[in-house]
């Protein structure tokens, strides 16, 4: 049984940038998925407080995929208002969506990672997962046998079941950051070529990022 796929693409968005929106877009066209929920983190649990508000960085996401119809953004760990972990929120969106296949996308850098995630091999069992390669990073040889179990050839292995493959697409690595635009506009720079225009309305009229980007 070939099943439709749909893609879960979680992160900080501190801002929502341009790469985000090349990458997925590429991703949804080249895997063929349904649709991609963007979800928007509230409190992350492996990196440092993000610089935007929960709520701002939500509407700056909502601002980018307006007009992508194919693409949405979720509030569903925002409204946790608590430490947000992975597999949390892809159980929440499984029982919400029970019939429906699920594909985390995330950065070769994340995968690398992945067995420092809270309950991360029970992950495996509720969602396939769709790789990004970085800039600079390659994967682990020897495999470790879990990766090497689940990793796919095609979409198409990821269509023959409900969870637990890993495929990584040809794609390029973004090459814009986060951490670009901020340093950008910290300094009053043009970020015309790195956001959308929405977002950097948005970014100007609520006065967000004007000040050090470093922590």
């Amino acid at each position: 049984m070939s099943h439709p796929l749909y893609g879960l693409y979680g992160g900080t968005f501190d801002p929502v940038h341009n790469g985000h929106l090349e990458t997925i877009l590429s991703v949804l066209d080249i895997c063929q998925l349904e649709d991609v929920c963007w979800i928007p983190t509230g409190i992350p649990a492996h990196r440092c407080l993000p610089f935007a508000s929960a709520m701002d960085r939500y509407q700056m996401v909502n601002l980018a995929l307006r007009d992508y119809p194919k693409l949405h953004v979720s509030s569903i760990e925002i409204d946790r208002k608590q430490t947000c972990f992975t597999y949390d929120t892809v159980a929440e969106l499984s029982t919400i969506y029970p019939k429906r296949v699920f594909c985390f996308i995330l950065g070769l850098d994340a995968l690398l990672e992945l067995e420092s995630w809270h309950r991360w091999s029970e992950l495996l069992l509720t969602t396939h997962l769709i790789v990004m390669d970085r800039p600079g990073l390659t994967t682990p040889d020897p495999l470790p046998e879990w990766w090497q179990r689940a990793l796919a050839d095609s979409m198409d292995d990821l269509r023959q079941s409900t969870a637990g493959r890993i495929y990584s697409p040809a794609i390029l690595p973004c090459a814009i950051s986060s951490s670009q635009v901020r340093a950008c506009l910290a300094k009053n720079s043009d970020i015309d070529h790195l956001v959308p225009q929405a977002v950097q309305k948005y970014i100007n009229i609520h006065k967000l990022y004007q000040y050090d980007p470093k922590h």
